[in-house]
């Protein structure tokens, strides 16, 4: 050390510290025992300066003091906090501080080394230079390992005080970063400018705080290559990706999902969220420009259990796949999007197009391959006794949305296939209905005012199996379970009271019936019927339900062994008793 008093220079070449280990503890009103040893007790007679002294102090020149080398090496500490429930126990394994060039003026750059390990296991090391004369930090730091559950009683003590439900429970989870900033003063503002930030959060569960159940989890959540500019109020973001995301959904007997009520925000006073309003309305800032060039979802999965119907169900969305580019907060922006996941390890979606905000608009397209029919049997079983045992989906459609005020065009064109469809009564098994395929090549569906258009329906190999009972009705009328008739008939008195709001038009032009089939028999008669009708060929024109739309119909058939049958007429779809003119011939039966 060399000080130079006349001169006010004082030049430290080095202090060191070495192996300090302390003992800190917060109690339960948050105060830290430290700071009471720290804090000076200076006699009151020594307090009392005259106000010319202090005048003198202050007009004297500051000293100059230059330390060349301030070394800290493996500080250590045990800290415990009872403020917060469980208590939380942190250990500083060790923290090695190197400063070099440190001045007491601060103009000079002094360059700074840190190295920390906490809690066995969270390690963070901290390089660059800090200017204080005019605030200018230069920084690069990277930290790996953090244990976020450890600290899980900071996070619920927060949420529990300013949440009205908070039933998440964090189970698992690590974060880690790294960041090369720039922090300065500039025209009396502070400018903080981020050159590049990596971030990641792995290895997460979350459960419900009330029963334990898992409900999510993923692997991983990183940022790539953020960058931040307070002065210019802009963030860029290369990548933003979330892996191997799962989601566990339940619906319970009651039609409660375990999702949702998780967390909800506590209601704020009236008086309180109107002032606030105004404020938020009088002080209008210039928004942030965030740009973020690629979102990405990899193989996430949601799993869905539903209790709520009476047989249950289950339904698996796994090999999800989601890619956004070039997501902007301009208005008027678009971005690109492609959407893909397996349904219930067999049939695929996919969907791609692009993207823009205010107005939302959106084009692209959408694709089905062989979407299982038989796991809706769970749903349709709860209104008939209908179970469909076989059936997939497939559909190709160009789609477009425009939101106009407060009106929304849709519009789908595209084609549908449904092959090797079953329909059985679910209490005895029979078989109601079938069909090899039925196809739709061109359909084009539109929004506001709703109406669907289809050219052609080409139906296959079709099948049904009609009787008519001693009682005189027939086999389909008792598929329906009674609590649900007298629903339905009630829904149906409410829908024809307003059959002309949101009324939506239907045409086919074409439905061409090949190679199809049916039983029917009538029990009704005093001898009882039977007839099997096959080779079943024929087109019905113009099916609607567009009032005033003509229906023509002929369709010929063969009937047991010898007989034939036909089938021709026209008939108003929409309304049948107002107009039906239909010929129905058998021969040779």
């Amino acid at each position: 050390v060399i000080v130079k008093p006349m001169m006010q220079d004082v030049y430290v070449k080095s202090i060191e510290l070495e192996q300090l280990h302390a003992e800190i503890k917060r109690d339960k009103e948050g105060k830290i025992d430290w700071i009471g040893y720290l804090q000076p007790q200076t006699p009151a007679s020594e307090e009392k300066v005259s106000q010319k002294e202090t005048n003198s102090t202050e007009k004297s020149s500051q000293w100059s003091v230059k330390i060349d080398d301030i070394s800290l090496k493996k500080i250590a500490a045990n800290l415990s906090d009872e403020s917060v429930k469980p208590s939380v126990k942190t250990k500083l394994n060790e923290l090695s501080i190197d400063l070099k060039n440190v001045t007491l003026a601060g103009e000079e750059r002094f360059f700074y080394d840190i190295e920390l390990l906490l809690n066995d296991r969270f390690s963070c090391n901290s390089s660059g230079s800090v200017q204080h004369a005019a605030l200018n930090v230069e920084t690069f730091t990277q930290c790996k390992d953090f244990d976020i559950v450890h600290y899980r009683p900071y996070i619920d003590q927060a949420a529990l005080e300013s949440l009205k439900t908070y039933n998440v429970l964090l189970k698992n989870g690590v974060a880690g970063f790294d960041v090369n900033a720039t922090l300065r003063s500039e025209d009396e503002k502070m400018q903080l400018l981020v050159h590049s930030a990596n971030a990641a959060v792995d290895e997460v569960v979350l459960q419900r705080r009330d029963s334990g159940a898992k409900i999510a989890e993923f692997k991983s959540f990183e940022v790539k290559n953020a960058t931040l500019d307070t002065k210019k109020k802009e963030v860029f973001v290369d990548r933003v990706a979330l892996n191997s995301l799962g989601v566990y959904a339940k619906r319970d007997k009651r039609g409660e999902i375990n999702l949702l009520g998780l967390i909800e925000p506590k209601e704020e006073p009236k008086g309180a969220t109107k002032s606030s309003s105004k404020t938020i309305k009088s002080k209008k800032e210039e928004a942030y420009k965030v740009a973020l060039k690629s979102f990405d979802v990899n193989s996430a999965k949601v799993l869905f259990e539903d209790k709520g119907v009476e047989k249950g169900a289950k339904t698996t969305l796994d090999k999800i796949e989601l890619h956004a580019k070039n997501i902007s907060s301009k208005e008027g922006s678009k971005f690109a999007y492609n959407i893909s996941l397996r349904v219930n390890n067999k049939g695929y979606v996919k969907s791609k197009g692009d993207i823009k905000h205010t107005p939302l608009e959106q084009k692209g397209s959408v694709e089905l391959k062989k979407i299982s029919l038989k796991e809706l049997s769970p749903y349709i079983g709860e209104a008939v006794y209908i179970k469909v045992s076989e059936g997939a989906l497939s559909l190709s459609a160009k789609t477009a949305y425009k939101q106009k005020e407060a009106k929304a065009e849709m519009a789908a064109d595209g084609s549908l296939k449904i092959e090797k469809f079953l329909l059985n009564e679910s209490r005895s098994g029979d078989k109601l209905a079938s069909f090899k395929t039925a196809e739709i090549k061109s359909f084009a569906f539109k929004g506001d005012p709703n109406s669907l258009h289809i050219e052609e329906l080409i139906l296959d190999s079709f099948y049904v199996d009609a009787i008519v009972n001693k009682d005189k009705s027939m086999n389909f009328s008792r598929l329906v379970k009674e609590s649900q008739s007298k629903e339905a008939a009630k829904k149906e008195e409410q829908s024809q009271s307003k059959k002309d709001e949101g009324s939506f038009a239907f045409n086919l032009l074409k439905l061409r019936i090949t190679n199809s089939s049916a039983h029917f028999a009538d029990y009704s008669l005093p001898i009882d019927f039977k007839t099997f009708i096959h080779d079943l060929n024929g087109e019905i024109h113009s099916l609607s339900n567009i009032k005033g739309e003509v229906t023509e119909v002929d369709i010929d058939g063969v009937v047991d062994e010898y007989g034939s049958t036909k089938l021709k007429g026209s008939l108003d779809s929409s309304d049948v008793k107002s107009y039906l003119d239909i010929d129905f011939n058998f021969k040779n039966l």
